[in-house]
């Protein structure tokens, strides 16, 4: 371990046992595995799912991208994915800030509130949107998608930025004011770039959430705003081929992608925290 590693690491710290190490390679094993043989079916050259495959091929991929279907679907998904971050992001730091600077008594109860959506059952929230938004005139609007999105991907961008405020020194923002800076600007200027890697990993959350959300997309898509997790639900119930695989290995990696990213940033925003640390001590 080398000796910065070593500052960093917790008081009292020590290496887990071994016992608990191959419990965790057992359950990452575990969740992984089924993972690698949708992977290695996807590049399957018949006509049906089987492992390992006869032969391989590149076929499926190659069907997924010429596929008018399988594209309109995926397109659907980055539109609505991206107007779903846009408007959690946004909703979710005017939120985060608001808590941050509420009372710590009416602080709970809102954060308590706009938890909500990832406490209840994705499909008891997919009916009672479907419920509202069929009055209101939104079921298969592109709108209505995403303002569901909003709700489940809300929650996560509230929490990830809430955290980023709470672990900030108030003397940066105090600082700010005093030097004649108004509270907006003091915002604007010394608070938001400070969280900065924790905004940037509430949108790559949002996007993945939206990108990936199947239960309320089944509720509220009509056939021209369908997603492509909501398309490779109907097709699972009509036809079984391994295009589904090949989509599900690209929507995987889609996903570890936006994941390691996430991890990166916040491992960036670790190494810059302490080095505010260590500049503010000397």
């Amino acid at each position: 371990m080398t000796e910065r590693a070593a500052r960093l690491r917790p008081r009292g710290w020590s290496s887990p046992p071994i016992w608990l190490w191959a419990f965790c390679t057992i359950v990452f094993l575990y969740i992984l595995i089924p993972v690698i043989i949708v992977g290695i079916m996807s590049f399957s050259a018949v006509d049906y799912l089987s492992f390992p495959p006869p032969a391989l091929s590149l076929r499926w991929y190659t069907e997924f991208f010429q596929s008018a279907k399988w594209l309109a679907a995926a397109w659907n998904s980055v539109r609505i994915a991206v107007g779903t971050t846009l408007l959690a992001v946004a909703l979710g730091l005017l939120a985060a800030l608001g808590l941050a600077r509420s009372a710590r008594k009416g602080r709970k109860v809102l954060q308590v509130i706009l938890l909500i959506p990832m406490m209840v059952p994705p499909i008891i929230a997919a009916v009672a949107m479907y419920l509202g938004y069929a009055r209101w005139g939104l079921l298969g609007t592109y709108m209505g998608v995403v303002l569901g999105h909003v709700c489940m991907a809300l929650p996560f961008v509230i929490i990830l930025i809430s955290s980023a405020l709470a672990d900030l020194e108030r003397n940066y923002y105090d600082a700010a004011l005093t030097l004649g800076a108004d509270p907006v600007r003091a915002t604007w200027f010394v608070v938001l770039p400070l969280i900065r890697p924790s905004i940037l990993s509430g949108i790559l959350f949002a996007f993945i959430i939206s990108f990936d959300e199947v239960i309320v997309s089944i509720f509220l898509v009509k056939t021209e705003t369908a997603t492509v997790p909501k398309l490779m639900f109907d097709s699972l119930k009509f036809e079984i081929n391994p295009i589904i695989s090949s989509i599900s290995t690209l929507l995987v990696a889609i996903t570890a992608s936006v994941l390691l990213l996430v991890v990166l940033n916040n491992a960036r925003a670790r190494r810059l925290k302490s080095d505010r640390r260590t500049v503010s001590s000397t």
